[in-house]
């Protein structure tokens, strides 16, 4: 498992790119408490469970060009938090492959390219993953519901995105019973919100509970401050 996900999703003419970084960082539980507040006569009954936390948020602004974009990434991906201890989850739906080969010609490793699809079930490809976007945004969801996913309040756009996410919404077709997910209302975008979604989405494929007593005493390291990172910006 990596410490830190990057998100990326690509817009288009009209729309805004979206790029996250979400820090893992593991607590006991049914504790709750930090793995600095261990106690070992819990060692039987405590399991190690991974939480996530939104350190940085960024919307280039509409028509910003996608060599400026990957620009940007890269120097995200360079920064000294990150180097050897993240992984690249960037959106490929439609005009993101090219620029997911731009990336991976810039020597960004390791990237995952996710394909939001319809349908309700997620599938491996040769270059990443098909997933649903119901599936995205469940995951978001219940993350945001746990308690698990917290978003630094002190992020420029910390309050768009919570204006997105509670836009969001499930709409089904009455034609076809298709479930599709878009917003309340024509103009509000979801670009942060799936920027988000995908590397939360791949972070949980991975994120299991451990047992305390698999792996013995956990770190006494101090924990990093929970508070932004602006990467040169």
């Amino acid at each position: 498992m990596f410490g830190y996900y990057v998100g990326v999703d690509l817009g288009q003419a009209q729309d805004y790119t979206a790029i996250t970084v979400l820090q893992r960082k593991e607590i006991v539980e049914p504790q709750n408490c930090s793995l600095s507040e261990y106690d070992p006569g819990l060692q039987m009954s405590a399991f190690i469970v991974d939480t996530y936390e939104l350190r940085h948020l960024e919307r280039p602004a509409i028509g910003t060009s996608y060599l400026e974009i990957v620009k940007r990434i890269t120097q995200v991906m360079h920064a000294p938090e990150l180097t050897d201890n993240a992984i690249l989850l960037v959106d490929a739906t439609g005009c993101g492959r090219p620029v997911v080969d731009m990336l991976r010609g810039e020597g960004l490793q390791p990237l995952i390219a996710i394909t939001i699809t319809g349908g309700n079930s997620a599938s491996q490809s040769a270059e990443g993953f098909n997933v649903p976007k119901t599936e995205l945004v469940s995951v978001l969801q219940l993350y945001l519901q746990s308690g698990r996913l917290k978003i630094a309040a002190a992020l420029p756009d910390a309050n768009t995105l919570k204006d997105e996410i509670l836009n969001f919404r499930v709409k089904v077709s009455l034609k076809d019973g298709e479930e599709t997910f878009g917003a309340w209302r024509e103009g509000i975008h979801d670009d942060m919100v799936l920027a988000t979604a995908i590397p939360l989405w791949y972070a949980s494929r991975y994120s299991a509970k451990r047992p305390l007593n698999d792996t013995g005493a956990p770190s006494k390291a101090e924990e990093t401050p929970y508070d932004v990172l602006r990467y040169g910006l």
